[in-house]
């Protein structure tokens, strides 16, 4: 069950499967279900056309998790001014802990959610081989993406939450915990378990 969107349905990628969720009534049911192998590329594009095959009429969101999109909070400081030098601080911290000769982070694209003058931000890493794979799908012109989206990002636009406030989201292979300032998070764990089993004591940690 996931919060409120009555609007359209969601394929949502995780390292196990990639899920097709629709609304019903008041809510977001899982309806559908395939499984992948992480991190093959090919095996991601069946599972998604194979998910839209369900659900042909509609233009659908595609929420990736973080084993696909990986996601890093960055400490940049209120003195940088420099989104290139922001850009070039995210390329780094994710080439320490992402290092396949196969697709050197270098080569991947950098997406950050971050301002000038902000002391923290958030940094999304694409790999060149799942921006080829999301193209894949719908080649032919059979589908829409209304929007690619990171699950955290999705997830905080629908979370009712108030700055100061923590914010935990539960992926398929691990749980993202983070304390929000506004719409950004100042502290982020993003490789907790999948199971947390006492929230309140794993919030008293990373406080």
């Amino acid at each position: 069950m996931w919060p409120l969107e009555r609007r359209r349905p969601v394929i949502r990628v995780g390292r196990n499967r990639a899920e097709l969720w629709t609304p019903q009534r008041t809510q977001l049911i899982r309806t559908e279900s395939r499984p992948l192998s992480f991190p093959d590329g090919t095996a991601l594009v069946r599972a998604i056309e194979s998910l839209q095959q369900a659900r042909p009429e509609f233009k659908l969101d595609l929420v990736l998790e973080t084993a696909w999109l990986p996601l890093m909070l960055l400490r940049p400081g209120r003195e940088v001014w420099d989104r290139t030098a922001v850009e070039a601080l995210a390329r780094h911290r994710f080439g320490l802990l992402y290092q396949d000769p196969a697709e050197p982070v270098n080569g991947w694209s950098i997406r950050m959610d971050h301002r000038p003058g902000d002391s923290h931000g958030l940094a999304y890493g694409l790999r060149p081989s799942l921006l080829r794979a999301l193209a894949a799908p719908g080649a032919d012109g059979g589908t829409v993406w209304r929007s690619v989206q990171p699950a955290w990002s999705w997830l905080r636009g629908r979370a009712r939450i108030n700055a100061g406030s923590w914010l935990a989201c539960v992926e398929q292979d691990r749980s993202i915990l983070a304390l929000l300032d506004g719409s950004r998070p100042t502290v982020l764990n993003a490789a907790m378990p999948p199971q947390v089993e006492d929230w309140r004591s794993a919030v008293r940690v990373e406080a």
